[in-house]
C-alpha cells in the first residue's frame, strides 16, 4: 500500500471516532435501556411449619378382651394446636420387636409407630409410643365355701369345703382357678362360734388358653367359720387298743356321695327326712322334728379323726342321742329315720332302730349319717285315765292326812270335858 493510501485511511478512521465522541450521553443511554430491559425478581414461597404430633410416650389399659382399634389410635394424635389428625398410619410391634399382622389384644406391652401426613403439601411427622394392656384383676367368690367343725374342745381349724371361684372373667374366655390346698386359720378359741377368718390358698395359679390376659387378687380371701354345739361321748372297747368317741351335734352336712346323689345342700337332705318322717306319720299331731348328725372318731396320731372303714369296729357304735329339747320318755314316742351316705345307696332313707333311755335315744352307730328324730306326744287317753286314778288316790289320802291332822289339832286344844259331880243319896 501506497504511503498516501494509507494516510488518508487512517485519516478517515480518525474522523469517526471523532464523531462518535461528539454524540449526545442522552441518546446512548436511552438505547441501552431499550435494549436489555433487567427482569423482576420471582418472590419465593414462604415454608409451612413442619407438622408436630401431640403424644404422650406411654398409653395403658385394662384387658377387656377387645382389639386396640384406629379409632382408639386416632384418640392418641393431635397436632401441635390440639386438633385431631385424621390422615395417619400406624404399626404395631410386639415386645420382641416384631411387627404384628394384627392389632394388639391380650395383655402385654407394645410398639405403636405413627405417621402423620398433610399432603398439601406433603409435610410428616412420625412418633413412637409404648402402649401397655394390664393384666385383668379377679375377685375371689367365696360363697361356695364352708370351713365348720362340731365342738371338740379345741380351736384348731376347721376343714374347708366346697368350691372357690374368681369373679371378673369375661364370657368366653377359657381361664380357671388351680391350687394344691386350701386352709382356714384356727379359731381364737375352743367355743362354740362363728367368727371370719382368713384363708391360705396354696399353689394357687391361673390355667387355661386366657390365663395370661387375668391376675389373681393380692390378698387372700376370707370366710366364715364356726365351732357347732355338740355332744361329745367317750367310748371306750375292752377289746380294742383304739380311743373312740362319737360326736353328735343338731346339724347335718353334706358328702360327696350325697351330692352326686342330687343332695348337694343342708336344706334338700333337711327337706327329704322331714317328708319321710311326715309321711309315715301322718295320723299324728304335733310332730317335732330335729336333725342331727352323730359321727363316730377315733384318736391317731395326736388328734381325732374320722374312723375309716379300717378301723371302724364291724359291729357298730353304741351312741346315745340326747331327747330333743322339751320332749322326754315318760311324754313322748320317738321315730328316728336315717340317711345313707356311703356307696349306691346314698340318699336312702331308711327307720333306725334306737333304745329309749334316760339319758337319751340310743342308736348302733357305724357311720358319720344324717339323722331326724321325730317325737310325738305320747297316747294322752291312757296317760290321762292313770294321771286321773293316781290324781284320785292322792286326793283322798290327802283328805284323810287332813282330817286326822285336824282332829290331833282339836285333841290338843280342846279344854278337858267335866264330869258331873257323884252324889251319893
Amino acid at each position: 500500500m501506497t504511503r498516501k493510501f494509507r494516510t488518508k485511511l487512517l485519516g478517515i478512521t480518525a474522523g469517526i471516532c471523532i464523531a462518535l465522541f461528539a454524540m449526545p450521553a442522552t441518546v446512548f443511554a436511552t438505547g441501552v435501556a431499550k435494549a436489555s430491559p433487567s427482569p423482576s425478581p420471582t418472590p419465593l414461597p414462604t415454608p409451612k411449619p413442619k407438622t408436630e404430633i401431640s403424644i404422650g410416650s406411654e398409653y395403658k389399659k385394662v384387658y377387656d378382651g377387645k382389639e386396640i382399634s384406629k379409632s382408639d389410635v386416632l384418640a392418641l394424635v393431635s397436632d401441635k394446636s390440639g386438633n385431631g389428625v385424621s390422615k395417619f398410619t400406624y404399626k404395631w410391634y410386639d415386645d420382641d420387636g416384631e411387627k404384628m399382622s394384627s392389632n394388639p389384644v391380650d395383655a402385654g406391652e407394645y410398639k405403636l409407630v405413627i405417621t402423620v401426613s398433610d399432603k398439601d403439601p406433603v409435610y410428616k411427622g412420625t412418633a413412637t409410643v409404648k402402649y401397655i394392656i394390664n393384666s385383668r384383676p379377679l375377685e375371689w367368690d367365696t360363697s361356695g365355701l364352708k370351713a365348720s367343725k362340731p365342738y371338740d374342745g379345741t380351736a384348731a381349724a376347721a376343714t374347708v369345703k366346697g368350691e372357690l371361684i374368681v369373679n371378673g372373667i369375661i364370657d368366653g374366655d377359657d381361664v380357671f382357678i388351680s391350687f394344691d390346698n386350701i386352709e382356714v386359720a384356727d379359731f381364737p378359741n375352743a367355743e362354740v362360734q362363728r367368727t371370719v377368718l382368713p384363708v391360705t390358698i396354696e399353689g394357687a395359679e391361673l390355667k387355661g388358653d386366657d390365663a395370661d390376659n387375668y391376675i389373681l387378687p393380692k390378698n387372700g380371701p376370707e370366710i366364715e367359720a364356726s365351732i357347732r354345739k355338740a355332744h361329745i361321748t367317750e367310748i371306750t372297747f375292752p377289746d380294742n387298743d383304739n380311743r373312740y368317741r362319737a360326736v353328735v351335734e343338731e346339724s347335718v352336712y353334706v358328702n360327696e356321695a350325697l351330692s352326686a346323689g342330687g343332695f348337694e345342700t343342708e336344706d334338700s337332705v333337711k327337706g327329704a327326712l322331714k317328708e319321710k318322717a311326715a309321711a309315715d306319720l301322718a295320723d299324728k299331731k304335733d310332730i317335732s322334728t330335729t336333725y342331727y348328725t352323730a359321727v363316730l372318731q377315733v384318736y391317731k396320731d395326736g388328734e381325732w379323726v374320722d374312723v375309716t372303714t379300717e378301723n371302724n369296729p364291724a359291729d357298730g357304735t353304741p351312741v346315745v342321742l340326747p331327747y330333743p329339747e322339751g320332749t322326754k320318755n315318760s311324754s313322748h314316742d320317738f321315730v328316728v329315720y336315717k340317711m345313707k351316705t356311703q356307696g349306691d345307696d346314698a340318699g336312702l332313707i331308711e327307720v333306725w332302730a334306737h333304745t329309749e333311755k334316760v339319758e337319751g335315744l340310743e342308736i348302733t352307730l357305724s357311720q358319720g349319717d344324717p339323722m331326724i328324730v321325730a317325737a310325738v306326744p305320747s297316747n294322752q287317753l291312757n296317760k290321762g285315765v292313770l294321771l286321773g286314778i293316781g290324781g284320785a288316790v292322792v286326793a283322798v289320802l290327802a283328805a284323810v292326812i287332813f282330817f286326822k291332822l285336824l282332829r290331833k289339832d282339836r285333841e290338843d286344844t280342846d279344854e278337858p270335858e267335866q264330869l258331873p259331880e257323884h252324889t251319893e243319896k
